[in-house]
């Protein structure tokens, strides 16, 4: 099978809990400690007293100066990514924000206009309700012209038609 990676806190001299890394292969030999211990990794060995139930932590590692430099240089530089990855989040926060607020007016303004429109429309249906019976008496005076035209049509013809016999009667 498999290696397994396990994570305990274990207390140390300020108070502060801090992950223990420990690696166990259930088919492993003692060679794989060794190898734990020579990459600086802590083995979780705890030292501790069978009479009292005492357990110590686990034993430091050496200091190694180079270690220390390029774990800060680590951390240092996970702490920029991490600012620049919260500043670029935050600054498409705000660039959503101004979005919401320009679409916001726009709505706003599009409201307005519809709602003049609206008032409009209405003072417009007022208006021909207004001069609705007019616009009837119109229609029914343009229909009266109309057959008018067609009476005297029908009487220009008519003397005109009786003037040519009356013309061919006295002749």
């Amino acid at each position: 099978s498999g290696t397994t990676t396990t994570y305990k806190n274990k207390h140390v001299d300020q108070g502060r809990a801090l992950p223990e890394r420990m690696e166990t292969n259930p088919t492993s030999q003692d060679g794989d400690q060794a190898k734990d211990t020579q990459a600086g990794v802590a083995t979780g060995e705890e030292r501790g007293d069978a009479k009292t139930g005492t357990v110590s932590g686990p034993q430091p590692l050496p200091e190694n100066p180079k270690l220390e430099r390029l774990s800060k240089e680590v951390f240092m530089k996970l702490g920029d990514y991490m600012n620049a990855e919260i500043s670029a989040s935050t600054h498409e926060y705000q660039l959503l924000g101004k979005l919401n607020l320009v679409v916001a007016n726009r709505y706003k303004d599009m409201q307005e206009k519809a709602a003049k429109l609206n008032v409009f429309l209405r003072d417009l249906d007022d208006k021909y309700k207004k001069i609705e019976p007019h616009l009837k008496q119109i229609n029914t005076l343009h229909d009266n012209v109309a057959r008018l035209e067609d009476v005297v049509s029908k009487l220009d013809r008519y003397t005109k038609n009786l003037e040519q016999q009356f013309k061919q009667v006295y002749k």
